[in-house]
């Protein structure tokens, strides 16, 4: 009696370990589990991937465009020249993934997390990015342009070389973050944290800062042609006069 316990609860245990671990050739479908495998190359484009868990997957140059990854998890992930042009991104987890080279064109990825993720020479044009996350991310060089990125969290990312022009970062967080030589020309930061910044030789030229903070931010060769600086506060932590433009007053 006791050894037929015994055999039901090993039973038991292999349904549920055998339901826990990825099957990667299963078909794509929501929910699905693919964790660490190696899906390279694949296409995966219009498919439905809510919720999918793609962990410690590989899918460089893998085509996701026009899927949907709503709510899916990427996290620490191989995305190395992934193209999710027009995908559906929103509140995914893409936390430490390798993104460099990725393409984000038309792509929603709102609320999404790309903390501590390495997104150099990453492609976002006309992208629906508002509240995503960037916390430390590498986006050097990266191209985040046409696109709304309000309320967004880019605390500490380093935005060296990177262009960010025609973009809206309205109330955005860019707290310490490293925007070296960044184009940010056209763009809208309105009431934007952009303290302890390093923005040496950034461009800033067209740009509207109104209400925004530069407090105790490096601005060392910037370009402001033109830029609206109206009641924004200064790098020396004086409020600019309204009507502000090309120079604090």
């Amino acid at each position: 009696m006791r050894v037929d316990f015994q055999v039901t609860i090993f039973l038991m245990c292999l349904i549920v370990f055998d339901n826990a671990v990825a099957k990667c050739e299963d078909p794509p479908a929501r929910k699905v589990n693919w964790y660490g495998c190696d899906l390279s190359n694949k296409d995966l484009s219009g498919k439905d991937l809510r919720e999918a868990i793609l962990n410690s997957a590989n899918l460089e140059n893998a085509n996701l465009s026009n899927s949907n990854l709503t709510g899916a998890d990427l996290g620490v992930a191989n995305l190395v020249n992934a193209n999710f042009s027009g995908a559906r991104l929103a509140k995914a987890r893409l936390v430490r993934s390798k993104l460099s080279g990725a393409i984000f064109n038309n792509t929603i990825i709102t609320k999404t997390r790309f903390d501590r993720a390495d997104m150099r020479n990453v492609t976002m044009d006309s992208v629906d990015g508002k509240e995503a996350h960037f916390y430390n991310a590498n986006l050097s060089s990266a191209e985040l342009i046409k696109s709304n990125f309000d309320e967004a969290n880019f605390e500490q990312a380093n935005l060296s070389n990177a262009n960010l022009s025609n973009s809206s970062f309205n109330s955005a967080n860019f707290l310490d973050a490293n925007m070296e030589s960044v184009n940010l020309q056209n763009a809208s930061l309105v009431k934007a944290k952009l303290e302890n910044c390093l923005l040496t030789q950034a461009n800033l030229s067209q740009a509207d800062l109104t209400k925004a903070s530069l407090a105790n931010s490096d601005l060392s060769n910037a370009i402001l042609t033109g830029t609206i600086l109206s009641n924004t506060m200064w790098f020396t932590r004086k409020r600019c006069k309204p009507k502000s433009v090309g120079k604090c007053l």
